[in-house]
């Protein structure tokens, strides 16, 4: 398993335009066999709505369950 982390500082909650960013990380990096992606999302006030809706991101870490 690698954990793909994409972390993000916004005053707000993040959104879907975060997907396609992620995306083409996500295609510069080579993916070993046997090996399986979970993406992460780590920001200070976690997903919106939308973002939530799209199931793209398999955790959301916020800055309150960090510390």
């Amino acid at each position: 398993m690698i954990n793909l982390c994409e972390i993000k500082y916004s005053n707000k909650p993040i959104g879907t335009q975060v997907i396609p960013q992620d995306e083409k990380k996500l295609k510069m990096l080579c993916i070993p066999r046997g090996f399986s992606v979970e993406k992460v999302l780590i920001s200070l006030y976690g997903p919106d709505d939308s973002l939530k809706a799209t199931e793209y991101f398999h955790q959301y870490i916020t800055l309150d369950k960090l510390l």
